[in-house]
Formats: C-alpha cells, structure tokens, sequence
C-alpha cells in the first residue's frame, strides 16, 4: 500500500453539513471565483499528519485511543485568511473547553508517538473555499445571519485519509474514536 495523507477530524451529520454546504453555497454565489469546498468534504481538523506510511497506523490508533467527553460544538460566524491568490473563507466554530482539551490531549498524544505537527495555534474552523475573490460589496454577515446550523453533539474522532480520484479529492474515514 502507499502513502497515506491523513488528517483527524471531527465529521459532521448530515443536518449540519446542510447548514454548512449552504453557506458555502451563499458564499460561491457571491464570489467572482475560487475553489470552493464540496458538501462531502466538510469537516473541522483537529490534527493534520500529511503523508504517513500505512505501518503507522498501530501508533496512530494508539495516540487518538484515551478517554474524552462528548461535547456539543456550535458554529460562529464567517472568516477568513487573507492571501495574495485569494482567500481562505471558514466558519468559526465553538466546542468550549472540551475542543481545546481535545485537541491539546490528540496532539500530545501525536508528538509522543513520534508524528511531526504544525505549530500554530488551534484555531478551530471548517474551511468553505480556498482562492475565492469575492464580488464587491458582499457582506459576510449576510449568510451568517441566513445559514442556520444546528449544534451538533460530538461522540467521535475519525482519522481520514485524503486521496485523489478523478480529479476530485476525496475524504474516507479509515477509523474513529467514540468519545464518552
């Protein structure tokens, strides 16, 4: 087997990544161009690994297997990341103290089993598009206000291998941690 390019991630249902793939879609609407994120896609990255040989994945079962309480996460309002091409457009997102810890317990976990992390500091969003231009005179507040979202009750964390296929990228969940 090659490579893996993995990611762990918190999944969303299917009533919550309606309310997301709609401001995606509000966003796109309102965009000159970009490349915007698409509804099976949609996740919030608690730890990126990038490329991992599939001998690591013992280790990597290991590190994401201790015991965490459930949460309820909630999304905020629209971001983004400035960038000369065109930025990157997320939705904010709010676990509480229980994401943070989470993630900060994941990523211990991750650099005691020897995986290499980046360093900066969790900021928890679901990124909507990359590269988007957006149209003069548009006003984020505008789909916050107009994509509800329901709050979602988190009870796992899935370890996802991202793949290319048909030119598409490609998300699929190789195992998950239950939370308690």
């Amino acid at each position: 087997m090659n490579e893996l390019r993995l990611f762990i991630s918190i999944n969303f249902s299917t009533e919550v990544t309606d309310g997301i793939f709609s401001a995606v879609t509000m966003l796109k609407e309102n965009s000159i161009s970009g490349n915007f994120s698409r509804r099976e896609n949609l996740h919030l990255t608690l730890a990126f690994l990038g490329t991992t040989p599939p001998s690591r994945l013992p280790a990597l079962r290991r590190a994401m297997a201790f015991p965490s309480q459930g949460f309820t996460l909630k999304t905020g309002s629209l971001g983004r990341f400035k960038r000369r091409s065109g930025d990157i457009w997320w939705l904010g997102v709010d676990g509480g103290a229980a994401l943070f810890e989470l993630q900060r317990t994941l990523s211990k976990n991750l650099m005691s089993a020897g995986f290499s992390l980046d360093s900066h500091n969790f900021r928890p969003h679901i990124t909507l598009g990359r590269e988007i231009i957006i149209k003069p005179g548009f006003d984020p507040v505008k789909i916050s206000d107009s994509a509800p979202i329901p709050p979602q009750r988190v009870t796992k964390v899935s370890l996802m291998n991202s793949s290319r296929e048909h030119g598409k990228l490609v998300y699929t969940e190789l195992f998950s941690n239950k939370l308690i």
